[in-house]
């Protein structure tokens, strides 16, 4: 079962991290930068305040309590998502056809002309960079509790020790996004 939870989150991840750039693209091409720093920075607050609750939660509660809490933590978003939900803005489609028409007019078929993907070897060190960080962050997440367990740290100590390596990124995640877009303008 719990082999079966652990890639049901990954897929849950790795959608997640896939599609919300093409969401924000679409619904808010002007605020991209903003709106990435927003995303980013929720999952590194939500993650580095649930791992200072998580110990006392099931030290008090029980296991379970936790799985409820998160349960109902993504049940809010996703209800907001269903109830409200917005049609693809008429200018993003107008845009796309715009882009296609001009694409097809002025450059060459890339479909003729690109080397197929395992070729690239821009895609491979792509590949490689954020798989070798997917792979870091998620090991560390996943065994850094267990080997402080395992080496008699308490429970509280571990949970502040992980709020902190979540709490890391978020200088980062707040002034990368809007360096970058002064960079590019």
């Amino acid at each position: 079962m719990l082999l079966v939870g652990t890639i049901l989150v990954g897929l849950g991840i790795t959608h997640l991290n896939v599609l919300t750039p093409s969401v924000v693209a679409t619904y808010e091409p002007n605020h991209t930068a903003f709106y990435t720093t927003a995303y980013s920075l929720a999952i590194m607050v939500g993650s580095s305040v649930f791992s200072l609750l998580t110990h006392p939660l099931s030290s008090t509660f029980g296991w379970w309590s936790v799985l409820v809490v998160l349960l109902m933590l993504t049940m809010f978003p996703w209800l907001m998502w269903i109830l409200f939900r917005l049609p693809v803005p008429l200018r993003s489609q107008a845009k796309r056809a715009d882009n296609q028409s001009v694409k097809s007019i002025h450059e060459p078929d890339l479909k003729m002309t690109a080397a197929p993907l395992w070729q690239n070897r821009y895609a491979w060190c792509c590949l490689l960079m954020f798989g070798t960080q997917s792979l870091i962050n998620y090991t560390l997440v996943a065994w850094l509790p267990e080997l402080m367990r395992f080496n008699g740290i308490s429970g509280g100590q571990i949970s502040i020790v992980l709020a902190m390596y979540s709490a890391a990124g978020m200088p980062v995640s707040l002034l990368l996004p809007r360096f970058l877009e002064t960079a590019t303008h």
